[in-house]
């Protein structure tokens, strides 16, 4: 029988934000698919301004794709940056609308909603906390997870076709963050992607921005 209750205890199973004064990369690797893999450089940063952590993600070749900053409150993470780096030669700054992406409480769900590259397309996350738990592994070692509902639309404005949503699960771990995700898109495809390593931040991972 579990104790834990991921609505009132999800503070505890974010990304201990002290372990990353330091950046490090998380690497999670597709269970379903051992070439799909994806890194996320982590880092805490402190400003006049308040305290940020960081997420910049890297595809399989290590380019970096993704920039992702959220700031760290009372009440949880707000995102106050997200940058679309695919062609780093265009880099697409979204403009943020709503902006929960993790409460510490909160019983019902909650939005991220951000315009991108002046609104060619929408990125939107719809979270509900739930009240179930699951046991992933990481290093040799079993944790006791929480679980996240999310729904992630992506509106595309200039063509509609282009248009997509997809469920996720993502499981936190106390002491660690994201364990792992199961994302399920609309054509039956499943992306398990499971963390495999956690690396101390290394030159191979170039920072864009």
């Amino acid at each position: 029988m579990s104790f834990i209750s991921p609505i009132t205890d999800a503070e505890q199973y974010y990304f201990p934000f002290e372990q990353f004064i330091e950046p490090k990369v998380y690497k999670y690797v597709d269970a379903n698919d051992k070439d799909n893999t994806v890194y996320w450089r982590l880092s805490t940063e402190k400003r006049k301004n308040g305290t940020y952590f960081v997420t910049r993600g890297y595809d399989d070749n290590r380019v970096q794709i993704e920039f992702f900053e959220e700031k760290i409150t009372s009440k949880g993470l707000i995102v106050t940056n997200f940058t679309d780096i695919y062609d780093t030669k265009s880099q697409k700054k979204g403009r943020i609308d709503q902006n929960q992406v993790y409460m510490w409480q909160n019983t019902k769900p909650y939005t991220f909603k951000i315009y991108v590259d002046s609104g060619k397309y929408i990125l939107e996350k719809k979270r509900t906390p739930t009240d179930k738990t699951i046991t992933k592994s990481f290093d040799g070692k079993a944790y006791n997870c929480i679980i996240m509902d999310d729904l992630y639309m992506t509106e595309d404005i200039e063509m509609e076709e282009n248009s997509y949503d997809f469920n996720q699960e993502t499981y936190y771990a106390k002491g660690i963050g994201i364990i792992g995700y199961k994302r399920f898109l609309p054509d039956g495809t499943i992306y398990d992607y499971k963390l495999s390593q956690i690396i101390d931040e290394s030159i191979d991972f170039k920072v864009v921005k």
